[in-house]
């Protein structure tokens, strides 16, 4: 409006309002956007300080036969987990909230102008959904691995810093060199291979939806 019914016809009564609209739009989505950033920083922080500590807590009351049975590097990596899910809770379940939100109301206002192109949208994101059912499990077994192998070799890291003095001591400096090494190998082959399987499924995705924007 402003460039074409404005700026154009060199209407000047209508230039002041319009530049004022829009500047009073820019420091509302401004205002809109720090608000929205502080308040889901004030709320990661805190949930992030809640679980630390209740998980802290939780961990003091285990049994010793818990921490027997499992590395240091296992127990370090549920303190990552509890970081992700604060991330999920505040950022990532937050938007997909609004995307849902924003696709009913889409197909809504499809439907109501298109039948025909509603469903052949429906379609797409079924056959999308059926993708996902599928390479879902080989994703969820690599990350799965992934994940075992991390905890593994950040285990025996920490394990061998805190007990470098009996390393030294005990002059078994390769020994423990050629298992983090063996670890750290693991590690890349499970990561390569989870790579393969995410690799193949974002160039299926991509060719799913280069085929429904066509359609």
């Amino acid at each position: 409006f402003a460039v074409d019914e404005v700026i154009a016809a060199r209407d000047e009564r209508w230039l002041v309002p319009a530049v004022q609209a829009m500047a009073a739009v820019l420091v509302l989505w401004f205002a809109t956007s720090v608000s929205r950033r502080y308040l889901m920083q004030f709320v990661s922080q805190h949930v992030d300080g809640e679980l630390g500590a209740d998980f802290y807590d939780h961990l003091l009351g285990l049994p010793v036969r818990f921490f027997e049975r499992r590395t240091v590097g296992d127990v370090v990596s549920r303190f990552d987990e509890a970081g992700k899910l604060t991330t999920f809770l505040t950022s990532t379940g937050a938007a997909f909230l609004i995307d849902m939100a924003t696709a009913a109301l889409a197909v809504a206002l499809m439907a109501y102008y298109s039948a025909a192109l509603t469903l052949v949208a429906l379609g797409c994101v079924a056959v999308e959904m059926a993708h996902l059912l599928v390479i879902t499990p080989y994703l969820d077994r690599g990350l799965r691995r992934l994940s075992q192998d991390s905890r593994e070799s950040e285990g025996l890291l920490i394990e061998s810093l805190a007990g470098l003095k009996t390393i030294k001591i005990l002059a078994i400096e390769h020994y423990t060199r050629w298992s983090i090494e063996n670890r750290l190998v693991r590690l890349i082959n499970t990561s390569l291979r989870s790579l393969r399987y995410n690799t193949i499924a974002t160039a299926a995705s991509h060719l799913l939806s280069v085929c429904s924007t066509i359609a």
